[in-house]
C-alpha cells in the first residue's frame, strides 16, 4: 500500500465520519423541533386555561407562564445556535440545548401543577 493509497482511505473515512455527524445533527434537530412544537402547543392550551383563573391562582399561574415563555425563548435560541453550528461543533451546542429543553419541560410541568 502506498502513501497515496493511505491518503485515499483516510479521506474516505473522514468523509464518512463527516456525513454521519451531519446526519446525527439533522436527526437531533428534528427531534428537538418536534419536542419544542409539542410544548409550544401545550403551552398555548395552558394559556387559554389560565385566562379562567382568578385571585391568587391567577398570580401563581401568571408567574409560571412568564417563566415558561422565557424558557421557550431560550430553547428556541439554542436551537437556532445548533442550526448555525458546524457539524464538528454541534456536540458542544447540543448539551446547552438539552438543558434548555429540560428546563422548559420542568417549567411546563410546574405551570401544569397549578391546575391540579
Amino acid at each position: 500500500m502506498t502513501a497515496q493509497d493511505v491518503k485515499k482511505h483516510v479521506g474516505r473515512a473522514w468523509n464518512s465520519a463527516k456525513a454521519y455527524t451531519a446526519q446525527q445533527k439533522k436527526e437531533y434537530q428534528e427531534k428537538i423541533r418536534a419536542k419544542l412544537e409539542d410544548l409550544k402547543k401545550k403551552s398555548s392550551e395552558l394559556r387559554q386555561q389560565a385566562e379562567k383563573a382568578k385571585g391568587e391562582a391567577l398570580t401563581r399561574i401568571t408567574a409560571a407562564m412568564a417563566d415558561l415563555k422565557k424558557k421557550q425563548a431560550d430553547a428556541e435560541l439554542r436551537l437556532n445556535e445548533l442550526r448555525s453550528s458546524s457539524n464538528q461543533a454541534w456536540g458542544e451546542v447540543k448539551s446547552g440545548l438539552d438543558k434548555a429543553v429540560s428546563d422548559l419541560k420542568q417549567s411546563y410541568d410546574k405551570a401544569m401543577s397549578h391546575y391540579k
